[in-house]
């Protein structure tokens, strides 16, 4: 069974729809313990899709981290996944990070960058496309033409 076939069924699970219940409720923290193997990855890509911009998920220990970020990245775009690994070093001895550590750390910085661009560009088209729908609207019943000031405070 395929790694899509599978996660689509968790996410018609009742722990899932109770996880989407509590998101849609408005709840920012919600901690989540104690799944075992990938299933931790399949919860972390569901919330993502959840909710709005950048979703940031601790873990113990780098190489848990580094699993976690292999179980995304075969449930999710890749391009949607990154890794923000520890400085290597106390932040007072003078030393800079490997340069392995610094360019993950850059390529995750970008990749949230990337992503709140593109989150922006979607509302604006959104925002764009509802404004037209109701200057549509309302040219066929006659009513006030909505202008952009109407949309700004959104």
């Amino acid at each position: 069974m395929s790694v899509e076939r599978i996660y689509g069924r968790m996410v018609k699970s009742e722990p899932f729809l109770e996880l989407g219940k509590r998101i849609e409720a408005g709840e920012k923290e919600i901690p989540i313990r104690g799944l075992p193997g990938s299933l931790s990855a399949m919860a972390v890509a569901f919330v993502g899709e959840q909710v709005e911009g950048t979703l940031l998920v601790v873990t113990a220990t780098e190489e848990r981290a580094e699993e976690l970020r292999g179980d995304l990245e075969r449930v999710m775009d890749q391009e949607r996944v990154g890794i923000f690994p520890a400085w290597g070093g106390s932040a007072y001895d003078g030393r800079s990070p490997h340069l392995d550590v610094m360019g993950l750390r850059l390529e995750a910085l970008d990749q949230m960058q990337r992503e709140t661009a593109r989150r922006a560009a979607e509302w604006a088209s959104a925002s764009h496309c509802a404004l037209v729908e109701e200057i549509e609207r309302h040219a066929n019943t006659g009513a006030r033409q909505p202008s952009v000031q109407d949309y700004q405070s959104h």
